[in-house]
């Protein structure tokens, strides 16, 4: 009595005194705990879940957006390509002209070299046409692309200037050696029929010769080429004039 405990309550700690013998007071306490605890665990467990979603999402991102690029990219490349690429003989094409004789003229007068440069045309191109068709007309041509990169030097770059008329930019070279090279290029052409791949009213092969101008890089000249062009240009009229089937040069 006088703050004694007595026999009972001896036995048990304070904390299940007052009716909590059979530990109900604690019962309930410790699933509250747990529960708050479980719910302070799984908070930054989900925001974690959360910002790793996030990462993941912006490195797709990235990944798709650096994918389309280099797709973008190599389109942009092939279609540059093909824009420079004559789609019938598959040789540059005039608007290759444009873009890579500045370049070698710049280079030439960089390291004082020699640069020379023939305009080529087939003779009575017209005529070939006229009688047996565009078609055999573009075989013709197809032909006598493949035949100039065979009798070319590795470093001697053809080009299809328009209709029956080709250009070759003779790197490292002066006018002397260049009329040899156009020379040798004509016999050729003249020595060799043509085999048509598609024979027309029974015949099968024609002859093809060549009208060829040539001149070398002036220092007067401009650099955008348009003087040297013209040039060989000019020499190639004359070579017509004097009869076709020649090479004019100076």
């Amino acid at each position: 009595a006088d703050g004694i405990p007595t026999e009972d309550e001896a036995y048990f700690p304070l904390g299940y005194r007052a009716g909590s013998l059979s530990g109900e007071g604690s019962s309930r306490q410790e699933p509250q705990a747990r529960e708050q605890t479980h719910s302070q665990t799984k908070a930054p467990l989900a925001l974690e879940k959360n910002q790793c979603r996030l990462i993941q999402a912006h490195i797709q991102l990235g990944l798709r957006s650096a994918q389309r690029y280099r797709d973008l990219s190599r389109i942009n490349d092939w279609l540059s390509a093909v824009a420079l690429i004559d789609a019938l003989t598959q040789l540059n094409n005039r608007r290759a002209i444009d873009l890579k004789l500045p370049k070698q003229i710049q280079l030439a007068r960089t390291k004082g070299t020699a640069l020379s440069l023939m305009v080529l045309d087939i003779d009575h191109f017209k005529s070939v046409n006229d009688r047996f068709g565009h078609l055999v007309g573009d075989d013709m041509l197809k032909q006598l692309a493949n035949r100039l990169l065979t009798n070319m030097r590795f470093y001697d770059t053809p080009f299809r200037y328009g209709g029956e008329e080709f250009v070759v930019i003779l790197a490292n070279t002066e006018l002397t050696e260049g009329l040899g090279i156009a020379n040798r290029i004509r016999e050729t052409i003249a020595q060799e029929p043509f085999e048509l791949t598609h024979p027309v009213n029974e015949v099968k092969r024609l002859d093809m010769t060549l009208s060829v101008g040539i001149t070398q890089l002036h220092s007067d000249d401009d650099s955008q080429g348009r003087s040297f062009v013209g040039r060989a240009d000019h020499n190639l009229l004359a070579a017509k004039a004097a009869g076709r089937n020649q090479v004019v040069g100076e």
